[in-house]
Order: C-alpha cells, then sequence, then structure tokens
C-alpha cells in the first residue's frame, strides 16, 4: 500500500477544524464532555526485542488506557451532524510472560503451600491529544423512543504528547526454600522515535438519553485504527519498530444544548 503523503497526516484535521469553528452558530451546538471512558489497544506488529523470533517467552496483550476530553456536535440538518472532539487517549501495546521461577529457585506464596507466579512485562505507552472530525446520523430520527443511536465515522489527528517503555524487574528480598519476599522494580524510559503526528479512522456508536431534554447523557463504543505509523523506522533496524495501533473504547458523558434552536 502507497505511503500517505505527510501533509495529510499533520494539518489536514487541523484545517478543517478551523473552518467547521468559524461557521458554527450556537443555536446548532450540543457541547458536551465524556466523562469516563476506558480504552483498549495494541500495535499490529510485535515490535522492538520482543518479536517472535527475538524473545519467544513475552507475548503481546492488550493494553489498558483513559480516553477523555470535550465534544462538539453540530447539527448540519435534521438527521446529520459534524461531530469535533478535544481527547486526550492514551493508547500503546503490553508485552508479558509469567514464570514460577527466579533465579532458577521456585517462587512460593507467602504461606509456602503452593507455587505462586510473578509476571514480567514492557509496556510500550504512547499518549495523544487527539482531534476527531467525524460524520454523525441520528439512526432513531422520528421516533418517539426516550433513547436515540448515532452513528459517526471519521478522521482524528493524534497529536503526541508522551511516548514511554515501562519495564518490571525483580529481585529477592529474603531467601528461603524458593523465595516468599521478592521487590518488583519498574524502569520507564523515554522512546525518542515515536511520530509526533498519528492519523487515525474512527468509527463510533452512541446511545444517548433523555433526548430533547436540554442536558443529555450518552454511552458510547468506538474503533479506533491509525492510518501511519506509531514510529520512525527502518526495514534494516534489527529491532524493527514499524508498527500501527488499533484500540477499542467505551464509555459515557454528558452534553448539554447551546443557545436555542
Amino acid at each position: 500500500m502507497a505511503a500517505l503523503p505527510s501533509r495529510i497526516s499533520t494539518s489536514s484535521p487541523l484545517i478543517i477544524v478551523f473552518i467547521f469553528l468559524s461557521h458554527i452558530t450556537a443555536a446548532q451546538l450540543d457541547i458536551g464532555v465524556r466523562v469516563v471512558g476506558l480504552q483498549f489497544s495494541s500495535f499490529t506488529n510485535k515490535i522492538g526485542m520482543y518479536t517472535d523470533k527475538q524473545n519467544k517467552l513475552y507475548k503481546n496483550k492488550t493494553s489498558f488506557g483513559a480516553l477523555g476530553g470535550l465534544s462538539v456536535k453540530y447539527n448540519l440538518h435534521t438527521r446529520s451532524y459534524i461531530h469535533v472532539e478535544l481527547l486526550y487517549s492514551m493508547r500503546g501495546e503490553r508485552y508479558s510472560y509469567n514464570t514460577s521461577q527466579l533465579d532458577g529457585s521456585p517462587v512460593v506464596s507467602f504461606l509456602g503451600d503452593s507455587d505462586a507466579d510473578i509476571e514480567y512485562y514492557i509496556e510500550y505507552r504512547t499518549n495523544y491529544i487527539e482531534i476527531p472530525i467525524m460524520y454523525c446520523i441520528d439512526l432513531s430520527h422520528g421516533s418517539d423512543f426516550p433513547v436515540h443511536f448515532f452513528l459517526s465515522s471519521g478522521l482524528s489527528t493524534g497529536i503526541n504528547v508522551s511516548s514511554k517503555l515501562h519495564q518490571n524487574s525483580f529481585k529477592v528480598r529474603s531467601p528461603g526454600w524458593g523465595y516468599s519476599a521478592i521487590d518488583e522494580d519498574v524502569k520507564k524510559t523515554d522512546i525518542p522515535s515515536a511520530n509526533k503526528f498519528l492519523l487515525n479512522f474512527i468509527g463510533d456508536l452512541e446511545a444517548e438519553v433523555n433526548r430533547g431534554r436540554r442536558i443529555k447523557f450518552f454511552f458510547f463504543a468506538r474503533y479506533n485504527s491509525s492510518l501511519t505509523n506509531v514510529y520512525t523506522s527502518q526495514e534494516s533496524d534489527p529491532q524493527n519498530m514499524k508498527t500501527r495501533l488499533n484500540s477499542f473504547s467505551f464509555g459515557a458523558g454528558l452534553r448539554s444544548k447551546v443557545g436555542y434552536k
């Protein structure tokens, strides 16, 4: 697949935001807050020293993060909207493996009556300020049912604000038959190779409660897939960092109509 032009990934969604803001009127706006959002994310490829060829012990697992911010919904027509948001988004990938051995000896529980597992992990954490711009359709238009469903899709620009690598290790505090007391240490280092901008495709399903009232509550489920690479990478790099991000998030929020209609 041909690479996307860099100007698309870095500037176009921001330009659309300014155009959008210059044409809105208060009578057509719903302003909201995504109060709670839990995000599950993973890379499309295993990267770094933890690919299958280099280290088969570590298995990739889903990373958990938060998603929250502000949203503005602009009514274009009876059932269609432009939906713009400003979000803080925590994404990444986690690799880990469990073992009941430490330095060649078994790890036991504090009671000493069963084997105990410890988990080694390495986690790539990439945090973004995201600006999604979506076209939204009211699927329940014309219905008197108090819950309306909205389907949205569009693009998002993610501005990288933090990229770190978290890795843990263990050491023995008190030896015995196995080890009943173990200290865990977590090392955090910056990853300078993260791309400054990330272009994403977004699909969103939302259920809005208290339809017709000034204050409305909503619940959402969202799929977010990056169209550009998370890190700068070279094919010859032994620690292959070529990967994209997939995320699924869900949560709740509230919004209020501004002005009158």
